[in-house]
């Protein structure tokens, strides 16, 4: 936890300008989601809550903006299209879901999703990793 007075005192020594840049950062970090999670269920009734909250909520609510909700008809070949694997949200309604255990080990995984774990590995390690996919990195632990 932070050191609270520590905070206190550093903030204090702010300018007006400083102040107001601090305030802008913390209400679009802070800002509620765009899409809620009933948003997205009342287009995907039958989905389970879980599969909605991990995977589409929040590709639904990135900060890069290619996606929102709903998907767009027809998807085209942006945003939500490969994600949802080039199939419209029509199609996805009438998908049935069941709880299944996998084995999600790297050795386990596609080549092209070895890919992008290898390069978010390597960005992480470097520095060079930007916030979205900072937030993709810490999302798994968070589970």
């Amino acid at each position: 936890m932070a050191d609270v007075q520590k905070l206190v005192d550093e903030l204090s020594s702010l300018t007006l300008l400083g102040s107001a840049e601090l305030a802008r950062l913390l209400k679009e970090k802070w800002k509620p989601p765009k899409v809620s999670l009933a948003d997205i269920k009342s287009d995907l009734p039958n989905w389970p809550d879980e599969v909605i909250e991990l995977w589409l909520f929040w590709l639904a609510n990135r900060s890069s903006g290619d996606t929102g909700w709903p998907p767009s008809e027809p998807l085209g070949y942006r945003g939500w299209a490969p994600i949802l694997g080039y199939r419209p949200l029509s199609w996805w309604r009438e998908v049935s879901w069941k709880r299944e255990k996998t084995d999600c080990g790297f050795s386990t995984l596609c080549r092209d999703t070895k890919a992008i774990v290898r390069q978010m590995l390597k960005e992480k390690m470097d520095g060079s990793i930007d916030q979205e996919t900072e937030k993709r990195f810490r999302r798994p632990a968070a589970i």
